[in-house]
């Protein structure tokens, strides 16, 4: 996967992967990261090895295709190209012995979709009939504006419009 993609985009490959890890090796930048990870030894949650064919194991992924993807990205951060697009400016081998992989959650941190509306924020139901006194607004009614293409922070001026609409319908509703 390309990393440099949006991250909204990669967060949903991450998702549909199933069971996403997180791979460091034992070098000093990521010593503060290994000694807070070790609490999650007994879990599963992290484990460790000393080679990526035992790494997978652990993970209970292809240990021959983690063992290639491994050595295929470490040929590249040397030569100054990886295989999956990620700048060459941000690759770094993965080398330094013992191996860390901690089983990651990714999450959206904003919704692309929500319930369908009228123009004025009442929730419609399957059939498209109005659901009275019941308005979605922000994030649970952003598919018309954002569908997809979300830029962070942009939902606020939605959500305060949205609510505002709302706000003014259901009042006269009342």
């Amino acid at each position: 996967m390309n990393e440099q993609t949006h991250y909204a985009v990669v967060t949903n490959d991450v998702i549909a992967a199933k069971t996403p890890w997180l791979i460091l090796d034992t070098t000093k930048e990521n010593a503060d990261i290994i000694e807070a990870l070790k609490t999650g030894l007994a879990s599963g949650e992290v484990v460790v090895a000393d080679n990526f064919h035992d790494l997978a194991k652990q993970m209970q992924v292809p240990a021959d295709v983690l063992s290639e993807t491994m050595t295929s990205y470490n040929q590249g951060a040397h030569e100054g190209h990886d295989t999956m697009g990620k700048d060459p400016e941000y690759t770094v081998p993965v080398e330094r012995v013992p191996y860390y992989a901690i089983k990651i959650y990714p999450v959206i941190m904003g919704t692309f979709g929500g319930v369908k509306t009228t123009k004025q924020f009442e929730v419609l139901t399957d059939g498209g009939q109005v659901i009275k006194n019941l308005f979605a607004t922000g994030e649970t009614a952003n598919k018309v504006i954002y569908n997809h293409v979300y830029m962070s922070g942009s939902s606020v001026q939605f959500a305060l419009t949205s609510g505002r609409i709302a706000g003014e319908v259901a009042a006269k509703q009342l």
